[in-house]
C-alpha cells in the first residue's frame, strides 16, 4: 500500500468499511510510515473537530454572520467587479488576435 492510497482510504478506514485484508494491509502501512500515522492522527482531529462543532449548514439555530462580515464582503466583491459601460450593455471580450 502507498501512502497516496492512506489517503484515498483515509475515511472508509476510520468508518470501518475496509475489508479485513485491506485493513491489515492498511494497518501494516501505517506501522511502517511515521508520515502516515501522523496524516491519520491530524485527519482524526480534523474530524473530530468538524462533528463537534456547534453549526452547521443546515442549523436553522445559527447566529447570523455579523453586519461588518458582511459588508466587507460586499465592498471586496464590488472593488474587484468589472465598471460596466455607460450604456448598461456588457462588452464582449473580443476573442479575435490582433496579429
Amino acid at each position: 500500500m502507498t501512502c497516496q492510497e492512506v489517503a484515498d482510504f483515509l475515511m472508509d478506514y476510520l468508518d470501518g468499511a475496509l475489508s479485513t485484508e485491506t485493513r491489515a494491509v492498511f494497518d501494516h502501512h501505517l506501522g511502517v510510515c511515521r508520515e502516515c500515522r501522523d496524516y491519520l492522527s491530524s485527519y482524526e482531529t480534523t474530524v473530530a473537530l468538524a462533528r463537534s462543532s456547534q453549526c452547521d449548514a443546515d442549523d436553522q439555530n445559527a447566529p447570523p454572520p455579523p453586519a461588518e462580515l458582511i459588508a466587507a464582503i460586499l465592498s471586496s466583491r464590488r472593488a474587484e467587479a468589472p465598471a460596466a459601460p455607460p450604456d448598461g450593455s456588457l462588452a464582449a471580450e473580443s476573442n479575435s488576435d490582433p496579429k
